[in-house]
């Protein structure tokens, strides 16, 4: 049980992870579990996981093998949709839970709905016979400086493990 490229991979997940927990007890004086475990966040351990992955994979087997060349590209992919798509379902996470919110007020103050004519289609569900899990997360993404900064936090402890180890 001794692969190197996957403790590497490891060790830089951890670090992220516990750098998250770290900066969010130190803004909130609180320990959050969530934050070991949840995406999103300063520093990006998508990022800091495949970045290791392939700067692991290019020490151990060489820069110029085609391993590295697929775990460089693997990390090009997933930094771009942490940074993107993951970021922007983010956002939308964040209006939805807004407008579910408002809605859902709305549903609560106005207990009589008014008549509707025939001519229109029925009422939507609630939120509540649609079995939308409220509320929905948010911190999906990742922005760029975030990205960023996960991928290099990965690079810096392959090299650190690889220095360690060898």
């Amino acid at each position: 049980m001794r692969n190197d490229i996957l403790l590497t991979v490891f060790c830089a997940w951890l670090a992220a992870q516990l750098i998250k927990a770290a900066i969010e007890f130190w803004f909130t004086r609180r320990i959050t579990w969530r934050v070991l475990f949840g995406m999103g966040g300063m520093p990006s351990s998508h990022s800091a996981s495949v970045t290791s992955l392939s700067t692991a994979v290019g020490l151990h087997v060489g820069f110029n093998s085609a391993l590295f060349a697929v775990t460089a590209i693997l990390a090009a992919i997933v930094m771009t949709d942490a940074a993107g798509v993951r970021r922007a379902a983010g956002r939308h996470a964040s209006v939805l839970n807004w407008l579910l919110t408002d809605f859902l007020e709305e549903e609560q103050t106005d207990q009589t709905p008014p008549e509707q004519p025939s001519n229109l289609p029925p009422e939507q569900p609630s939120s509540f016979e649609m079995n939308i899990p409220l509320p929905l997360q948010e911190l999906l993404g990742h922005t760029p400086v975030q990205v960023v900064v996960g991928g290099l936090l990965g690079i810096v402890a392959a090299v650190v493990y690889y220095t360690i180890a060898m």
